[in-house]
């Protein structure tokens, strides 16, 4: 029996180390899915940042149609004030030109940003998917294992009934022989009186 129940203690200690062990797991996806969602976030608010940006550009662009539209009208009005329009236009297209530098340094860094995220995000996925495989190979060795442990208390309980049989059947024989061997004593102890009792012939 002692033996029975340390090996059903040692079985509890296994199973609140898997429990624990499961939380731990758990807690490690959730954060994973919290990150999962930050860097979904930050895609979101990048993309919005480049469209934010390409609506500046083609406010630019329109700004640039209506410069030439006034650069014309200007022409047929007061050919005076050519090179002043032109001046103006010519800063115009440095400023576009500043301004297409600008954008498209800002586009690349912002494609390698979401590159980087788009990299990361597959990386913790790939973790997670280890990570869970490890969960469920760890679950099935605890199963395994406590399906053994299950198994030999099985075992050791009919080998227990077995004995407590045995020593039923071994008490009784003792009893019995005891019963027999008081019988005897008593038998002999009545004959000795007996024999006591009668007189003894006179020499």
């Amino acid at each position: 029996m002692t033996a029975n129940n340390s090996t059903i203690e040692t079985l509890k200690i296994k199973l609140r180390s898997a429990t624990k062990q499961k939380l731990t797991n758990e807690r490690e996806a959730h954060k994973l899915r919290n990150i999962d969602r930050c860097l979904a976030e930050d895609i979101a608010m990048t993309k919005n940042e480049i469209e934010h940006q390409q609506d500046q550009l083609r406010d630019i662009q329109e700004q640039i149609s209506q410069a030439y539209h006034q650069i014309t009208m200007v022409d047929i009005c007061k050919s005076s004030e050519r090179v002043k329009i032109e001046a103006h236009v010519n800063g115009l297209f440095k400023h576009k030109e500043g301004f297409d530098v600008l954008f498209n340094k800002e586009k690349e860094k912002a494609e390698l940003q979401s590159k980087e995220l788009r990299d990361k995000e597959a990386e913790y996925k790939e973790l997670a998917t280890q990570k869970q495989l490890q969960l469920q190979q760890k679950n099935e060795e605890l199963l395994r294992e406590a399906t053994a442990v299950e198994a030999e208390a099985d075992g050791l309980e009919q080998e227990c009934a077995v004995l407590k049989k045995r020593n039923a059947a071994i008490m009784l024989k003792l009893r019995r022989k005891l019963v027999e061997t008081e019988d005897i004593r008593r038998d002999l102890m009545k004959r000795k009186a007996e024999a006591d009792s009668c007189p003894k012939d006179i020499v």
